[in-house]
């Protein structure tokens, strides 16, 4: 995370396998070697979410947490709250996956309509994939913990407004 790394131009063509620039600071990033800006948030890769900054961390396994609670809620019947807890917790693309009745992850619940990505990246051959890095609007500490509250207060919907069926 230095300003060393900080670029002019889009040298988009120029960049090695793995590196990227952030589009809010215009940093040259290499998650995979843990060099990053403070906008990084993780990279998505085949659908994974793979080398989480130490900021987003915290914010992953609370998103984890909230699946397993969601399904729960879905399991017991409770869709129509899972659906409002997301849609109040930040998530409304991952509430409208829960109407349709489609599987939720912990990537559809951590991401969230102002999470910026990087350029979209192939590789080929036996380790072939797709991905892009995902960042920030702003540092990504404070967008995690926003998150993160938002995920709290909606499993704590959930906790309350569900009936222990235990």
């Amino acid at each position: 995370m230095s300003d060393e790394n900080e670029i002019e131009d889009d040298p988009s063509e120029e960049l090695e396998e793995g590196q990227d620039i952030c589009p809010v600071c215009r940093t040259l990033v290499w998650p995979g070697a843990m060099d990053y800006c403070q906008h990084y948030l993780w990279t998505r890769w085949d659908g994974q979410i793979i080398w989480p900054s130490s900021e987003a961390e915290g914010l992953l396994r609370i998103a984890n947490d909230f699946v397993a609670s969601v399904y729960d809620a879905e399991e017991g019947g409770w869709a129509a709250l899972a659906y409002v807890a997301l849609r109040d917790g930040g998530s409304p693309e991952a509430a409208e996956f829960v109407a349709q009745g489609y599987s939720l992850s912990t990537e559809d619940v951590a991401d969230a309509p102002d999470t910026k990505i990087g350029k979209w990246r192939e590789t080929d051959g036996m380790l072939s994939g797709s991905g892009v890095a995902c960042f920030a609007p702003i540092a990504a500490a404070a967008w995690a913990e926003r998150r993160s509250v938002a995920l709290k207060t909606a499993l704590a919907v959930i906790g309350k407004q569900r009936p222990n069926i235990d």
